[in-house]
């Protein structure tokens, strides 16, 4: 398989029914490895997972060395007015500044398996240093998740403990 954190499907069905965990934000990150024959999809070996949300798994992927590309994967709860309760799921792509062009290219066959492993996933977002670590707030998040639809709009949505959007359009 593209990925020893995804041989358990039990993990990632775990991870998904998060919901049960009240007050856990679930997130992991997989750090590509470059194929060696052109061709080859390449391999995506998990590098770390956490419970609480985009803040702690954005801080991780800065952290991590920045020779390789990485894939991070968020479940954002959600709530509406009427009590309901459901998770998104989002994709987050980490290519250092400097990579090449060709680099960059190498992983588009990788993501693209991982994002059909672990779909539905509402928003998919290519990253920057300057995105994780300023630019994207629980506004901006959540005004992207709430662009990419859904029949019922949450009035709110959860990207950690204390990374709340309230979408003020609903109530």
């Amino acid at each position: 398989m593209l990925i020893n954190y995804l041989e358990s499907t039990k993990k990632i069905s775990n991870l998904k029914n998060a919901e049960d965990h009240e007050g856990e934000f679930p997130w992991f990150i997989a750090k590509f490895e470059t194929p060696k024959k052109m061709g080859n999809p390449g391999k995506a070996r998990f590098e770390s997972q956490g419970i609480g949300g985009f803040r702690e798994m954005a801080d991780k992927i800065l952290e991590l060395p920045a020779d390789a590309t990485y894939y991070a994967f968020l479940i954002v709860k959600t709530q509406d007015n009427a009590g309901s309760s459901r998770q998104k799921f989002m994709r987050f792509l980490y290519i250092p500044d400097g990579f090449s062009a060709i680099k960059r290219s190498a992983v588009t066959t990788i993501v693209s398996h991982l994002d059909e492993e672990l779909k539905p996933i509402a928003v998919t977002m290519d990253v920057d240093e300057e995105d994780l670590t300023t630019r994207l707030d629980a506004e901006l998040l959540g005004k992207t998740l709430l662009s990419a639809g859904g029949a019922h709009p949450p009035t709110h949505l959860y990207f950690g403990e204390d990374m709340v959007h309230e979408n003020v359009l609903n109530n």
